[in-house]
C-alpha cells in the first residue's frame, strides 16, 4: 500500500506500474490467507483518478479491462459461485431435448424479450435509444 501511495505523490500516470503494484499485493494479501478481493479494493482505492499530466489510470485500467471482465471474468465467476456441479455431466447429456429446451429458452428467449419489449417503447415514446457508435446506430434496424 505504501508503494501506491509513493507512486501517487510521485505523480506516476502508467497504468502497468499499479497493476505490477497491484498483483504484488494480491500476492501478499493471498498468501496471508485474507480474501485477496481486498486487494481490489486497495488498489482502486489508492489508484489515482487524476495524474499530474491530466491523464487518469484508474479510468484508462477500467477501459482496458470491461471487454476482458464483461465477457470473460463475470460469467465463468458467476456460474462457478452458481454451486451447480457437473460432475458426470457428459456432451451427450447436454444435447438431450430438454436440456436443449432450456438452454435455447433462456438465450433465445432473452433476446426476443429484450427486442420485443424495446420497440413498441420507442415507438409510442415511453423510451429511446442511446446515443453514440454502441447505441443507436447498432440495433436501429429495430425500430
Amino acid at each position: 500500500m505504501a508503494g501506491l501511495v509513493v507512486l501517487n505523490l510521485l505523480g506516476v500516470s502508467h497504468r502497468a506500474t499499479y497493476m505490477l503494484v497491484g498483483v504484488a499485493i494480491w500476492v501478499c494479501v493471498l498468501k496471508s490467507h485474507i480474501h485477496p478481493t481486498l486487494a481490489g479494493v486497495i488498489v482502486g482505492v489508492l489508484m489515482p483518478l487524476n495524474a499530474a499530466d491530466g491523464s487518469s489510470p484508474a479510468h484508462d485500467l477500467e477501459d482496458a479491462l470491461h471487454p476482458w471482465v464483461a465477457s470473460g471474468v463475470l460469467p465463468v465467476f458467476a456460474f462457478a459461485n452458481a454451486g451447480l456441479s457437473l460432475a458426470g455431466v457428459g456432451l451427450s447429456d447436454m444435447l438431450q431435448p430438454i436440456q436443449l429446451g432450456i438452454g435455447l429458452g433462456l438465450f433465445v428467449g432473452k433476446q426476443l424479450g429484450v427486442m420485443i419489449s424495446i420497440w413498441p417503447a420507442t415507438r409510442i415514446g415511453l423510451a429511446r435509444l442511446p446515443e453514440g457508435p454502441t447505441g443507436g446506430r447498432s440495433i436501429a434496424w429495430l425500430c
